[in-house]
């Protein structure tokens, strides 16, 4: 599988924050602040995924639920298709 392409990400943090970062990679938990990134970015996603499915009026979190949603929304509202699902986004596995 071909290795997906990374882009830079610039955020502000405040410097403390930053330092406290350093430490996990000092000893060795990350590689490096976009890796350490990158996993927090992850995780915060997908612990708020459920938010996602109640913002589409899912209650059971079950795939088939949430493709059967998808296709209503493209079916009834084209408009409102395009902002959520044309544009590159990033899903949680």
């Amino acid at each position: 599988m071909e290795k997906e392409k990374l882009v830079p990400l610039n955020v502000r943090i405040p410097r403390n924050f930053k330092e406290q970062m350093k430490k996990y990679i000092k000893v060795g938990i990350y590689e490096d602040l976009s890796e350490l990134t990158r996993e927090a970015l992850g995780e915060k996603l997908r612990r708020n995924f459920s938010k996602f499915y109640a913002a589409l009026g899912i209650t059971e979190l079950t795939r088939e639920a949430l493709l059967e949603k998808i296709e209503k929304i493209k079916r009834d509202d084209p408009e409102l298709y395009e902002k959520l699902f044309k544009k590159e986004v990033m899903v949680p596995a």
